[in-house]
């Protein structure tokens, strides 16, 4: 994945190194709701290669979780720490994470926001997600989370997702003609 940068900060895919400091932000931002380190390094396992961690000189300033299923895929922690918010940051880095999905060929990307959280409400808004449903308990009791969607179909594809699929075509066409005289119907 190449990420480019847009700010002094830097963005890169999320490393299995990069746990411990996603667990300590994680804790310093979301109280009884956060990921632990278990919990992360299973879902690491299984997608972690659409994780990214924003930089600022070597230091892990921001992640952005994606989980990317066969019928759902899920942002499932965007995160700036606290000396690097309102900063744009966080908007990048779902620029990122978003730019990142429809590379994978994702459709529709879901999140869940507390009510409350109007800052991350407002960037969420403004990157095109809308409220598609509320659920008072959705962390157990009294955990209410607005569940928000994001359709990605019109966003533009990036050239090297471009290349991928023009390549992919090519080698699909290639091995039809290839085998074209011994099709039989």
């Amino acid at each position: 994945m190449n990420i480019a940068e847009d700010g002094p900060e830097g963005y890169r895919p999320a490393q299995l190194e990069d746990l411990r400091g996603i667990e300590w932000l994680e804790q310093s931002l979301f109280d009884d709701t956060t990921y632990q380190y278990t919990i992360l390094r299973q879902l690491y396992a299984v997608s972690g290669k659409h994780w990214l961690v924003a930089e600022l000189n070597g230091k892990m300033i921001g992640h952005a979780l994606v989980l990317i299923g066969a019928d759902k895929t899920l942002l499932a922690s965007l995160a700036v720490a606290e000396d690097y918010q309102n900063k744009g940051i966080g908007r990048r880095l779902l620029g990122k994470a978003l730019e990142a999905c429809v590379d994978a060929d994702v459709s529709v990307i879901e999140l869940t926001v507390r009510p409350d959280n109007v800052r991350a409400r407002r960037v969420f808004d403004q990157a095109g997600f809308t409220i598609v449903d509320k659920d008072d308990h959705y962390f157990g009791p009294d955990q209410a989370r607005l569940v928000m969607e994001c359709e990605l179909a019109a966003r533009e594809v990036s050239p090297r997702t471009l290349e991928r699929r023009y390549s992919d075509f090519l080698s699909a066409t290639s091995a039809l003609s290839t085998h074209q005289g011994s099709v039989t119907v």
